[in-house]
């Protein structure tokens, strides 16, 4: 009887708190459950009349607001106030810029999946489509890596006349100022699928048309600095670069020693008011070439020209670079990649104070406004390149183990390389979904900063991560530089991608987190706004919002513990039936990191700011539930195509798995070790549920990626492996086709003895011939057999060199 007044008590209680019952229907309707179980008398008279007492006092400090105040909010906020540090300017400004998107329900603790799956869909319109099938194929045609790598050491002058003929410097530019006016899809598209061919290309083409002058002026520019640059940048007659890290400010602006002063000077021959500036800067793609220079800078008006203020903070201004003082063409060398990337200097460059983008209404405005535009490199650009290399070597990297033998079988038979052909499979699926799904809020016209992190970082990971196990799966033949060795570009360009942008050490364990629980949190933000305050309204507005908090967090609390009681299946959720096993376990996730994020900010306050690898691994939580959310998105839009339905398994799968390690070891290391074990009962009370995805599914996705499947067509649709006749990533595609169309006759002669007929040591086509001879194989067999083995061992050729490394002398494929 004792046992079942327990749960009469408890799972009431959970119910109530789990549907966001409200108070005033809570309190009486819970306080009659007590009344009878305190009449059965079956817990006994100490332990209901506690249970009675401290239901009262609940009541009483919820009912009675000036006790509440004075009892429990007064403290609190001084607490709050004392564990909390105040913002910096820079980091406010950073963490108010900007839309926050899909990535916020996750700290709601239950997404609204209905939102997630009415989102609109991005498509490409005809005119973008014809684009991407002629000019950026005939660009694809004239691009030869190895002429671009190791010979000239960038792109060709034939080339940069083509990317300004075609306008790819001005993809975003709207048409009535000259430009292209591409949406962002095409954007991505165009970047992707030039990142197959050429990542040197692929770059070049990608940063004026991301974080740089083109989408500040589009923004913060005044009609006339609109109107006079945006044309000249669309057509290439100005080439831009942006300036934004120096020595010792990349992550950290606020040290930004680069800097400009307010004072009149002469300008063409005339006084006029103008920024006095000096700057040295470094990492900026395109400087060695630019003819304008889209600067950041520290403003100060020590003479008060502009206003009162003196010290008016980070501002971004254009300098056209052949203005007497600045420094251009000394180039870095980026991994030995081809990339115009290199330092620009100035000293005491003088510029009219109307070159500040937006003109002087945006001095002091430059922090907000480069936040507020990094969505297009972060959610954009980067994951392009990311997808682009992943879906590259997906293709490449299949059909090498398909035609590359060790024992007398394809290297694709052993289950070593399956597993790390699996996981490319699978990433590479992901890439694709969260490309697609993080252009979505950017089409729509938002500036998602928090989820273009989240994209920018874990993509660029899992890019890394396939391409080094395409590197161990190709063994000896990626790492012998040369014209035909197409994987040792990716494998050099992807730190770039690690790096630029927010290196994603500092957008993981700072970002992604630490800005997105501040601005995503449903409470957070506010209460922070509130605590800065001090005046009589602070303690009426703390408790007003308090409340609601204190719902939330006893909200999720309860809901964690019934899907624990549950074994999830408590969880209750709208989303297609197709997906809806999936959408509860990611809920459960949801509810678990909502959880530990509101303890995690009651037990160390502002210190969690500086627990950087707790906020990590938070971090990591968000990014696999935004990649599954991205997964699950994709494959509702496809309208659950049956080729699609292992790897979105596959996906998910990984994603909980990996979510749950994150969980796992942000239990182990909290330093609150009692509190670290009383989230590990709530969420995992049996342990850890969550595992890779097996062997099998495993096998599922290989199956798809080493045959002419409906999955492979798709993942490359948007790949130049064709394009050049003689490329060596076509010969290795056409041996592959060759491999399945000819799959019957190898077989048979792979097992066809022959020693009977000439010594074992005898060559391929001797062998053959002999076979023809003896009636073993038709004449039409044995010219198959000649021409797949030629050009299987063109495809796996290595390059040679003479001994200086200048000529090679590799034959070329007939």
């Amino acid at each position: 009887m004792a046992w079942f007044s327990v749960i009469v008590l408890i799972l009431p209680l959970l119910i109530l708190l789990a549907v966001s019952c409200p108070m005033i229907v809570l309190w009486p309707l819970y306080a009659v459950i007590i009344l009878a179980v305190d009449y059965y008398g079956a817990l006994g008279l100490l332990i209901s009349s506690t249970i009675s007492v401290l239901w009262i006092g609940v009541g009483t400090l919820y009912f009675i607001p000036t006790w509440r105040k004075r009892l429990v909010v007064s403290k609190l906020l001084a607490y709050i106030r004392i564990s909390f540090p105040h913002m910096s300017r820079t980091e406010k400004e950073a963490i108010e810029a900007g839309d926050i998107w899909w990535e916020a329900e996750f700290f709601k603790g239950k997404p609204n999946w209905e939102t997630l799956f009415s989102y609109q869909t991005p498509t490409l319109t005809s005119k973008e489509q014809a684009f991407i099938d002629n000019q950026v194929i005939q660009l694809c045609k004239m691009t030869h890596n190895w002429q671009i790598l190791n010979d000239l050491r960038d792109l060709p002058p034939e080339i940069w006349a083509y990317l300004k003929q075609e306008k790819f410097f001005g993809l975003l530019i709207p048409e009535n100022y000259g430009g292209l006016g591409f949406s962002p899809l095409a954007h991505s598209t165009i970047i992707m699928k030039l990142a197959t061919q050429s990542s040197t290309c692929a770059i070049t083409a990608m940063v004026p048309n991301s974080l740089g002058p083109a989408e500040l002026l589009l923004k913060y520019g005044t009609e006339e600095q609109k109107k006079y640059y945006l044309p000249r940048l669309a057509t290439g007659q100005e080439i831009p670069c942006f300036g934004l890290t120096s020595l010792d400010a990349g992550s950290d602006a606020g040290a930004m020693t680069d800097h400009g002063v307010i004072a009149y000077g002469e300008f063409n021959g005339e006084k006029t008011l103008g920024i006095k500036l000096n700057w040295d800067k470094r990492y900026i793609t395109l400087a060695p070439v630019a003819t304008v220079l889209g600067l950041a800078f520290n403003l100060y008006d020590p003479e008060k020209l502009l206003g009162e203020e003196i010290t008016l903070g980070i501002s971004v201004c254009l300098v056209p670079t052949h203005l007497p003082g600045v420094e251009i063409g000394h180039r870095h060398w980026p991994l030995l990649l081809a990339l115009m990337n290199g330092p620009t200097r100035g000293k005491d460059v003088f510029v009219p104070v109307d070159y500040l983008i937006g003109g002087k209404a945006m001095a002091g405005q430059g922090w907000r406004m480069l936040m507020e535009c990094l969505s297009e490199g972060r959610g954009i650009s980067l994951p392009a390149l990311s997808a682009g290399g992943g879906k590259l070597l997906y293709g490449l990297t299949g059909a090498y183990t398909k035609v590359r033998q060790q024992f007398n079988v394809p290297i694709a038979k052993f289950e070593g390389i399956r597993s790390a052909l699996a996981e490319i499979a699978g990433k590479t699926f992901m890439l694709q979904a969260m490309r697609i799904f993080t252009v979505g809020p950017v089409q729509e016209g938002l500036s998602p900063a928090i989820a273009s992190a989240i994209a920018k970082c874990q993509m660029t990971e899992m890019a890394r991560d396939i391409v080094n196990l395409s590197m161990d799966v190709h063994g000896g033949k990626a790492i012998q530089v040369g014209p035909n060795n197409y994987m040792f570009p990716s494998y050099l360009h992807t730190p770039i991608g690690i790096t630029v942008e927010g290196a994603n050490i500092l957008m993981r364990c700072l970002v992604i987190f630490g800005q997105g629980s501040v601005r995503c949190h449903p409470f957070l933000l506010k209460e922070l706004n509130i605590i800065s305050e001090d005046n009589e309204q602070t303690l009426d507005k703390f408790d007003a919002i308090l409340l609601p908090h204190i719902k939330f967090s006893l909200s999720n609390l309860a809901r964690n513990i019934l899907y624990t009681l549950s074994a999830g299946y408590g969880v209750c959720v709208k989303s297609p039936k197709a997906v809806n096993k999936h959408v509860r376990e990611l809920t459960r996730i949801s509810a678990a990191f909502a959880l530990l994020t509101d303890v995690a900010l009651l037990v160390l306050g502002g210190t969690l700011k500086r627990k950087e690898t707790l906020s990590g691994r938070l971090a990591d939580i968000i990014g696999q539930l935004y990649i599954a959310s991205s997964v699950l998105k994709y494959y509702t839009d496809a309208k659950f195509p049956e080729h699609h339905k292992a790897y979105v398994d596959w996906s998910v799968q990984y994603s909980l798995w990996k979510a749950q390690t994150a969980i796992q070891e942000f239990l182990r290391n909290f330093p609150n070790r009692i509190v670290a074990k009383a989230m590990k009962f709530i969420i995992f009370p049996l342990g850890y549920r969550y595992a890779r995805p097996n062997d099998h599914l495993d096998n599922q996705l290989v199956e798809a990626m080493l045959d002419q499947s409906a999955m492979r067509h798709e993942l490359l649709q948007d790949c130049c492996i064709n394009v050049s006749p003689h490329s060596p990533k076509r010969w290795l595609e056409q041996a592959f086709n060759d491999s399945i169309t000819l799959a019957p006759l190898l077989k048979r002669w792979a097992k066809m003895d022959t020693s009977h007929l000439l010594p074992e040591y005898t060559d391929y086509d001797s062998k053959v011939n002999a076979a023809v001879e003896n009636k073993l194989l038709t004449e039409e067999e044995g010219a198959q057999l000649k021409n797949y083995e030629k050009l299987r061992r063109h495809a796996l050729t290595v390059d040679e060199f003479d001994m200086t490394f200048k000529t090679v002398l590799t034959p070329p494929y007939p």
